[in-house]
C-alpha cells in the first residue's frame, strides 16, 4: 500500500514488506506470494521513488526466509522469527547507504 503515499508529498518512507520474497521465479505456492508482494512492493516503492520520495525498504533476506519457513503464522517458531528479523533489519540499517539516508532525515543514533 505504499503507493498512496505517493501524492504525500513526504521526505522518506520507511516500508516494511515481511510478505516479499526472492527475484527468482517461484517454485511453489508459497515461493509465488512471496514474488508477487515483492513484485507489488517493488513497484510501489518505484512509484514513490520516482515522486521524489526517499524509501528505505525492509523485507526479509534468505535467513529471515529460512526463518519463517512457508508457515508465515508459525506460533512454534516465533521467537526465532523475531529474532532473525530483528537481527537481519539491524544489519541492513546499519549500511552505510541506509545509514546516510535515516541521518539526513535526522533518523540517526546518537552516540
Amino acid at each position: 500500500n505504499a503507493a498512496i503515499l505517493r501524492r504525500r508529498s513526504l521526505d522518506l518512507v520507511i516500508v516494511i514488506s515481511p510478505m516479499s520474497g526472492p527475484v527468482r521465479p517461484p517454485t511453489d505456492l508459497y515461493g509465488a506470494s512471496r514474488w508477487h508482494a515483492g513484485r507489488v512492493a517493488r513497484r510501489e516503492v518505484k512509484a514513490l521513488r520516482e515522486s521524489g520520495t526517499a524509501v528505505v525498504v525492509f523485507r526479509p533476506g534468505p535467513a529471515e526466509q529460512e526463518a519463517i519457513g512457508n508457515d508465515f503464522m508459525a506460533r512454534d517458531r516465533v521467537d526465532q522469527i523475531v529474532q532473525q528479523a530483528f537481527l537481519g533489519a539491524g544489519s541492513f540499517a546499519a549500511r552505510p547507504d541506509i545509514r546516510a539516508i535515516l541521518a539526513t532525515f535526522g533518523m540517526q543514533r546518537r552516540t
